[in-house]
């Protein structure tokens, strides 16, 4: 079976992830355990990877080091080519219900980037989105409306 990163991403945060300990495995474990499970090197390196990114973002938001800057974000040319009309929208979507902010928003942007090499859907996105919530701490009711969203009729 052929997997990619998002797998072994998922993978982790299905097995080895809780609401009250978040990782719970060294990571030499992890890397056995993935290997077992039929993951490849490659992609095992690039979740971790990715990982180690999240967790270094999430330590800069709680250390103050981001600073609000006011305005309207506007999407990149680059950031376009990842990001399909439906996904900045739901970005937006997010934005205008409270759910992220400007510091939330750019690191989801950043961690979706990191994640691929080309465009994403927008389950990836809203996977992201929730994995960025539920990383920064005392952001834990964003991260349970982003969870509950899709379970919500829309109503245009």
């Amino acid at each position: 079976m052929q997997y990619n990163v998002m797998d072994v991403l998922m993978f982790i945060f299905e097995h080895y992830y809780s609401d009250e300990t978040h990782l719970k495995i060294s990571q030499e474990k992890l890397e056995d355990v993935l290997e077992e499970a039929g993951f490849a090197d490659e992609d095992i390196d690039r979740a971790l990877w990715w990982l180690d990114g999240l967790v270094e973002l999430c330590d800069d938001a709680e250390n103050g080091a981001l600073t609000h800057a006011p305005g309207f974000r506007v999407t990149s040319p680059h950031e376009q080519s990842y990001f399909s009309v439906d996904c900045q929208g739901y970005l937006m979507q997010l934005d205008q219900l409270g759910i992220l902010d400007d510091y939330s928003r750019e690191m989801v942007i950043d961690r979706t980037l990191a994640l691929t090499d080309g465009p994403i859907s927008l389950d990836s996105l809203k996977w992201v989105a929730q994995m960025v919530l539920f990383n920064l701490p005392g952001r834990e009711q964003a991260y349970d409306s982003i969870r509950h969203m899709d379970r919500q009729p829309v109503f245009h």
